[in-house]
């Protein structure tokens, strides 16, 4: 039942998961192994750590332009809020 269509979209739905995920890992890896910041932890092990910490934890760093929070935590509480201008905005009808 699926069609074409289905497995282009499953295919073009994997290939953006895969980027999400593959292209911001090899750029921490890199600046991290060169910029010494891991000594003694061999690039895999960085990367590992990086993809647990941030995709499987969701741990994203502190935001000090709101005191400390982390990061997840202001982005739950803000998105809604963006998500609803944004979408109010759409539906207004042109003028």
């Amino acid at each position: 039942m699926g069609g074409p269509f289905a497995s282009l979209f499953a295919r073009k739905l994997v290939a953006l998961a895969a980027t999400i995920v593959i292209a911001p890992t090899i750029a921490w890896t890199v600046f991290a192994g060169l910029s010494g910041q891991s000594p003694g932890q061999s690039l895999p092990s960085i990367a590992a750590d990086y993809v647990v910490k941030t995709f499987w934890r969701f741990d994203l760093g502190i935001s000090e332009s709101y005191y400390g929070t982390p990061v997840s935590e202001v982005v739950s509480f803000t998105l809604p809020a963006r998500t609803s201008r944004w979408s109010s905005a759409r539906s207004r009808p042109a003028c």
